[in-house]
């Protein structure tokens, strides 16, 4: 369970990361390291009220024990999975495809896993 913080931090990093890639105008880039950020923060979430993270293949199976954490509000729970989802959508694109992704596309992302990552910080202690 102590080990969330470790994910919390490399969530920090890539969301450190998106916001340098960002600014150096390197929108794939900043693309990967946001999807990375809400991966981490997700594990963080997972591993402290759960004792685990998701280990599959599938990143979007993490959203199935995201919204199976017990002593949370189950409505919120629910629209977080989903906006987890959306940023994993931009996984297969960013990393497999030839998607080349442009400003806008990354600034909207950085909205998505800036809400995430906050909103799981402040559900984890400090």
């Amino acid at each position: 369970k102590y080990l969330f913080s470790n994910y919390l931090e490399k969530a920090q990093e890539y969301l450190d990361g998106m916001k340098d890639e960002l600014a150096n105008r390197r929108w794939n880039l900043a693309v990967l390291a946001g999807v990375h950020c809400a991966i981490s923060a997700c594990d963080a979430l997972t591993i402290f009220f759960l004792g685990r993270k998701h280990k599959g293949i599938k990143h979007a199976d993490a959203a199935k024990l995201l919204v199976g954490i017990e002593g949370l509000d189950k409505r919120e729970l629910g629209e977080k999975s989903s906006q987890f989802i959306s940023i994993l959508d931009f996984k297969t694109p960013v990393e497999y495809n030839k998607t080349v992704f442009e400003e806008s596309d990354a600034r909207e992302l950085l909205k998505r896993v800036e809400r995430f990552y906050t909103w799981v910080k402040k559900k984890l202690p400090d």
